[in-house]
């Protein structure tokens, strides 16, 4: 028995990233009037072009208009002096450059035509046909023996049955073997159903927090919330139904693209010509800077390998053992042993000889006594020496050879949070050497953290002890673990030290490989971070506050996060101060609370619980969590 397959085009197959249709009249706006021009006229150029269409389907006496008709309808005088057909033209490519397939419609369709099937394309539409039909080539719908039909060239509609009856009538198709897929509840479900053919509706929902976007409606003249909404939507829609994809198309680039355009944005004006993206946190902030760096040319942008225990000892200006023991307040907050504190500081290489030399003494616990005893060991104080000055030398050479050091550009670092404790080793080492000292871009600075004075000056979006002040920002503290093992999941193994190989230096990595999970996330990541960039682009989101509403995205996941995008964290684990394994989010038991076993509470009770729990109650159980953990934290084996 043979059967037939037919699709809707907008809304089914495609989704514009700018979210609903008119939006598509405000860029068209900018494109024909320039990003500079009065909100007022473009205003005014959006309503005229809305105007037109109106007056075209009322006066035509045709069932669907063509966009020639509408334009026709249409005067910009006094706005532009363009001609009308350039500006239709215009319209298309904008409309060519919103539209973004549907991976799952793609799916659906490849599969038809795999097992020999010819697909039927079916839209109430004004838009040019061959546009259309191109539309479908580009981004592969399209098949040899495949059809279209266009309401604005047949002068049917599917909203009255004509358009069906006609495919029906000239392919000859029994409309019981029929299957039609499409958006409109009406136009492409009832209406189909009364002719017999099986309806099947399609709804490209907007996601939860896409939808908290939209609820965002204090925009009076461009729609950014809507745009924002739309560009999530698009992006998460354009690949495989995995909440990992959701997850970062709808609150991580939301909040890292604006981020990332505003730090090249400044570094710009304030004639920063270098930017830095420290390895591992700085990954995912690269790739964006990598997919806007378009409009900031004067810009070079590059990714360096550094990490505190790569730069601690070396930034030393000199070993002793009050200089080492301090660094115990820097990279440890609690008790440990000297050999763990010296594990993090120096390559394996260098820590098996000093383990050797001074075995007795490494298992010691971190005290001013036992780095006494350790600097009474010659042998042991000389490795230590000979690794810092090596090191100290080598990384020299390494930002030398980076561009790093320079005693003319304007250089900077872009870090995702911290102390500032590495940017403060960085300028003491350029300092050392006769070269300027770099600024510094953060997206949260900690409480405890290096002042303009010690480690240079800085910017940050977050400010710890600013968000300790208000109502909902405290909540970004709650995500340190998000923000630094999921947000900015890299590919990347810890940097160890440096080498020299031949006359270039080399960043030296941990042993073993990256997870393959979390190559994949990072994959993942990556993929979204470009197409969401491509469309904060064409929709000028960065000639608006598109940053603001990122942040309260992530204001809002952190009070109450949705327990479906929880689910991204499944399997995710972090290394804790106390080197056991740490989930950022699972079901929770009492152990893990006394162990210490969770990254991100508020989520893993909502997680557990799965409901959407009242803020008050997450609070008070994560209150009892504290006592609980600080009742048994004497009896916690280290």
């Amino acid at each position: 028995m043979k059967h037939y397959y037919s699709f809707d085009i907008f809304d089914t197959c495609f989704v514009r990233a700018c979210g609903s249709p008119h939006n598509i009249f405000d860029l068209l706006a900018y494109q024909i009037l320039g990003e500079k021009s009065e909100e007022s006229l473009r205003m005014d150029f959006a309503a005229i072009r809305i105007e037109g269409e109106r007056k075209a389907r009322l006066h035509s006496g045709k069932k669907e208009v063509t966009l020639t008709d509408i334009y026709d309808c249409c005067s910009f005088e006094g706005l532009t002096s363009m001609d009308k057909q350039q500006i239709a033209a215009a319209e298309i490519e904008i409309e060519r450059e919103q539209l973004v397939p549907v991976y799952s419609m793609l799916q659906k369709i490849e599969e038809l035509h795999r097992i020999g099937e010819s697909i039927y394309y079916i839209s109430d539409m004004y838009l040019p046909q061959e546009f259309i039909h191109e539309l479908l080539v580009e981004h592969g719908f399209w098949q040899s023996g495949d059809k279209l039909y266009v309401s604005c060239v047949s002068g049917k509609t599917k909203r009255d049955g004509s358009l069906f009856k006609q495919v029906a009538e000239e392919n000859a198709i029994v409309y019981r073997h029929w299957h039609h897929w499409g958006d409109n509840r009406y136009s492409d479900y009832r209406v189909p159903k009364r002719l017999g053919i099986k309806a099947h509706l399609v709804n490209h929902k907007f996601a939860y927090y896409e939808r908290y976007l939209l609820k965002q409606d204090y925009f009076p003249g461009f729609f950014v919330n809507q745009h924002m909404a739309g560009i999530s939507k698009a992006v998460r829609l354009s690949f495989p139904n995995d909440v990992r994809y959701t997850f970062a198309a709808d609150l991580i680039a939301p909040l890292y693209v604006p981020f990332v355009y505003s730090i090249l944005k400044d570094a710009s004006e304030r004639g920063i010509r270098k930017l830095f993206f420290l390895a591992r946190d700085g990954y995912i902030l690269y790739k964006i800077a990598e997919n806007l760096i378009e409009m900031f040319q004067e810009i070079e942008i590059r990714y360096i390998y550094v990490s505190r225990s790569a730069l601690y000892l070396p930034g030393l200006q000199k070993v002793t053992s009050e200089s080492i023991y301090s660094l115990t307040k820097t990279t440890m907050g609690f008790k440990q042993s000297l050999g763990y504190l010296l594990s993090n500081l120096v390559n394996a290489e260098t820590y098996k000889k000093i383990s050797i030399q001074a075995p007795d003494i490494v298992k010691m616990n971190v005290t001013p006594r036992a780095f006494e005893l350790l600097f009474q060991n010659k042998e042991a104080t000389a490795s230590l020496k000979r690794y810092h000055d090596e090191q100290r030398t080598y990384i020299h050479e390494y930002f030398l050879q980076e561009g790093l050091a320079s005693s003319t550009s304007q250089i900077a670092i872009v870090d995702v949070r911290g102390t500032r404790s590495c940017h403060q080793i960085i300028n003491n080492i350029l300092r050392a050497y006769g070269y300027h000292p770099i600024k510094g871009y953060y997206l949260e600075v900690m409480k405890k953290r290096k002042s303009v004075r010690d480690a240079g000056l800085y910017h940050s979006l977050f400010y710890e002890e600013r968000s300790l002040k208000t109502d909902r920002m405290r909540y970004i503290l709650e995500l340190n673990s998000i923000l630094e093992e999921y947000f900015s999941m890299s590919p990347d193994m810890h940097t160890e030290s440096f080498r020299k190989t031949g006359s270039k230096i080399e960043p030296v990595f941990e042993a073993g490989s990256c997870h393959s999970e979390r190559l994949r996330i990072a994959s993942q990541h990556v993929e979204v971070m470009k197409l969401y960039c491509q469309a904060f682009l064409s929709n000028r989101l960065y000639l608006h506050c598109s940053l603001m509403l990122g942040i309260k995205l992530l204001l809002a996941f952190g009070k109450l996060p949705n327990h479906f995008y929880l689910k991204a964290f499944r399997n995710i684990t972090v290394n804790n101060s106390r080197q056991k394994q740490t989930f950022i989010v699972k079901s929770i038991s009492l152990t893990d609370i006394i162990h210490h076993r969770i990254g991100y509470m508020r989520g893993a009770l909502i997680y557990t619980f799965r409901v959407p729990c009242i803020e008050k109650i997450v609070n008070v159980l994560i209150t009892i969590k504290r006592r609980v953990a600080n009742k048994f934290k004497g009896t916690n084996k280290i």
